[in-house]
């Protein structure tokens, strides 16, 4: 017998590879090979087996959740960039109506500092004469562009603009000094006018002859009082307004409001 046969005699009996390989004198991987190459072909079962149908439903199902999985994330993604544009068009039309709205609270400041820009050019640097309607004016402005800017930024929360509202307060302010200077004026004058009057009054009493003394009083005191009420105190005096170092802000307000 040789000795692939006498492997494949030996494997019937029961003997394993290594005792099968130690008895006969031969490699373990020879003996391995004759036996395989003696093993009978299994016919192939024309029946499924269930346990493969069930591992291939089951990753079928698992395909088909992954594509859905898939489909879900493309359907949020797609959502959210919508969403991303819809709100970044709210932004860009929000900034827009933003823009525009300041615009006409800052044109009306921008044109004012321009003006006493142009003022103080005109008149070389030196003083600009007011009057005290030509300064109430001013202020009521000023005001009126602090209280208006001010409101609005505080809606809009927009912080950036609080530098123009201090300047605007501290233009103000200098120009509540000068009206308080051009009352002062008013009333150093308005005392100047009553004192004459006193005075012109009592010339007048004076000079009035004593045997004429009571007709000619009466007469003077009938036209003393159509006097008074003739003459009014009037005060229609200038001062000459200097912006000193306030040009700057002057300055400022129009770069900044451009």
């Amino acid at each position: 017998m040789n000795p692939k046969e006498q492997a494949k005699e030996l494997s019937r009996q029961g003997y394993s590879i290594r005792e099968i390989a130690e008895k006969i004198e031969t490699s373990k991987s020879t003996v391995a090979r004759w036996l395989q190459e003696s093993a009978p072909i299994q016919p192939i079962s024309a029946q499924p087996d269930p346990s493969i149908e069930l591992e291939l439903k089951r990753m079928q199902l698992n395909h088909e959740l992954e594509l859905r999985k898939l489909a879900q994330q493309e359907r949020e993604q797609e959502y959210r960039r919508r969403d991303m544009e819809r709100q970044y068009a709210m932004k860009q039309e929000s900034e827009e109506v933003v823009d525009v709205e300041l615009r006409k609270i800052l044109l009306p400041i921008y044109k004012w500092a321009s003006n006493q820009l142009e003022l103080i050019k005109e008149y070389s640097g030196e003083g600009i004469p007011c009057t005290e309607d030509s300064l109430t004016d001013m202020s009521c402005r000023l005001e009126m562009f602090h209280e208006t800017l001010s409101d609005y930024v505080h809606i809009r929360k927009l912080d950036e603009w609080d530098d123009v509202l201090n300047t605007l307060k501290s233009l103000n302010s200098k120009v509540g000094r000068w009206i308080i200077q051009l009352m002062k004026a008013e009333d150093a004058a308005r005392e100047e006018f009553e004192y004459q009057n006193r005075r012109n009054a009592r010339n007048e009493v004076h000079g009035l002859n004593l045997k004429d003394e009571y007709t000619s009083r009466k007469k003077k005191k009938k036209k003393h009082e159509e006097e008074e009420e003739e003459e009014e105190f009037v005060f229609q005096a200038e001062i000459e307004c200097h912006w000193g170092n306030s040009r700057s802000d002057l300055k400022y307000l129009v770069e900044r409001v451009r």
